[in-house]
């Protein structure tokens, strides 16, 4: 039995991916569990979906803690360390580069011996007095600037469509900034009475964030609007089984695993929107079709 760090960080999606990996560390090891912002913007409350408390510290006092324990687990990247100084290098050849970031965190617990489930009842989602109508949710996610390239520009004209085909009531969550034209205003709360929208909610439909992860990780039919984001990174065929990724025609360059296409970089520099955010509201009706008659 070892002494293990394990170190959360970025956003709520990195958070929610890294649950498999940590639920399976903890059945053979003594995982010390800790939030280490990297940027200004990260906030321990990014780690509020996850089935045990994160102790928030510092880069500096991460470091310090890394001197006493056996090993520390990097994620979301799969990346293992002995005590901070020398990357272990067994895990790493065992990831690739394309891998899903569920996949490289559950290699990385298979590599200590630890096996790959993935176990979905750590997380409790219950009604606090919320309201209980079942929505159709969607989240045109990613707030932060440095991600925009993200959010799907059609989402207003795919709500009205979603309207009139299905008769659904349809309820954005997220952030202020991130409400749908045309939807409930379900946005501002708190973490998890928005993942209780989305647990009762009749269906999901959301961008490559966050919240769609948590969508996965609950089980919930779906679908992930992909736009420059790679759906090998960040949809997994085991733990997003019930979400369809979309994947934008419009370019065809974007992320390449864990990697950014060099063209890419200059089309995010100077455009109000991107070719790959139009993805065709009818390619997504019609799916969801096939999904609710499902």
């Amino acid at each position: 039995m070892s002494d293990i760090l394990f170190t959360l960080q970025y956003g709520v999606g990195n958070c929610v991916q890294s649950i498999p990996a940590y639920l399976n560390l903890k059945k053979k090891h003594n995982v010390k569990l800790v939030y280490k912002p990297i940027y200004k913007r990260d906030s321990i409350k990014r780690a509020e979906f996850f089935p045990d408390k994160a102790e928030e510290m510092s880069v500096e006092d991460v470091s310090a803690l890394s001197k006493k324990m056996d090993y520390i687990a990097n994620v979301p990247f799969g990346i293992v360390s002995d005590r901070g100084d020398d990357f272990s290098r067994e895990p790493l050849d065992l990831i690739s580069e394309h891998d899903s970031e569920v996949e490289r965190g559950l290699k990385m617990s298979e590599w200590f011996g630890c096996g790959k489930d993935i176990i979905r009842d750590a997380v409790k989602v219950e009604n606090k007095g919320w309201d209980d109508r079942k929505y159709l949710i969607v989240h045109n996610g990613a707030l932060d600037q440095n991600w925009r390239m993200k959010k799907y520009v059609l989402f207003p004209r795919l709500v009205e469509h979603i309207k009139s085909e299905f008769g659904i009531e349809v309820a954005s969550i997220g952030a202020k900034d991130e409400y749908v034209k045309g939807t409930v205003d379900l946005t501002g709360r708190e973490m998890m009475e928005s993942a209780w929208h989305i647990k009762n909610s009749l269906f999901y439909v959301g961008t490559d964030s966050g919240m769609y992860h948590v969508a996965g990780y609950l089980e919930v039919p779906g679908i992930a609007l992909f736009t420059a984001t790679s759906v090998s990174k960040n949809w997994d065929e085991r733990f997003h089984h019930t979400i369809t990724p979309i994947k934008s025609k419009g370019c065809r360059y974007g992320q390449w695993g864990y990697h950014w296409h060099p063209h890419c970089s200059k089309c995010r520099s100077g455009m109000i929107y991107h070719p790959c955010q139009t993805i065709d509201p009818w390619e997504v009706i019609a799916e969801m079709k096939e999904k609710l008659v499902d």
